[in-house]
């Protein structure tokens, strides 16, 4: 009743909207370089975050443009590369009446492996954050 009390609606809703995958993820980098558990690796990482949030929202704007411009740069690249082959080889030329499936194909498919690699870094520029600001607290 008293937290009810003293939360409105939208903060009880900004509260409950933490995202939790990004939380884990820091979680987990905190396990690999302290060797804690998950809660105080979590807490660790929530306080890190915290402590530097300008940084880590800079880091991560940057990190989603890169990641957003990397994912369509490799797709459409990919696409690209598909038409050049399937407009200049003659013999695809003969079999091939109309590109486009083809291409939306080779478009979806590049873009499912590039959101996989571009996963990957994510995860490292994430990683490699965490230890810079890990360092500076433990050697101010």
């Amino acid at each position: 009743l008293l937290l009810k009390q003293s939360f409105n609606a939208p903060d009880a809703a900004s509260i409950a909207s933490i995202d939790h995958q990004v939380l884990n993820e820091n979680a987990y980098i905190q396990i690999a370089l302290l060797g804690e558990n998950f809660c105080s690796s979590a807490q660790t990482a929530f306080v890190l975050a915290l402590k530097n949030s300008t940084q880590f929202l800079i880091t991560n704007g940057v990190g989603s443009l890169i990641y957003l411009l990397g994912k369509f740069s490799i797709s459409i690249t990919n696409t690209l590369i598909g038409y050049l082959l399937i407009t200049k080889i003659p013999s695809l030329k003969e079999v091939i009446d109309d590109p486009i499936p083809i291409l939306a194909i080779i478009f979806l498919q590049s873009m499912m492996m590039a959101t996989i690699f571009m996963n990957v870094y994510d995860s490292v520029s994430l990683t490699i954050m965490q230890c810079l600001w890990a360092d500076v607290d433990i050697c101010n």
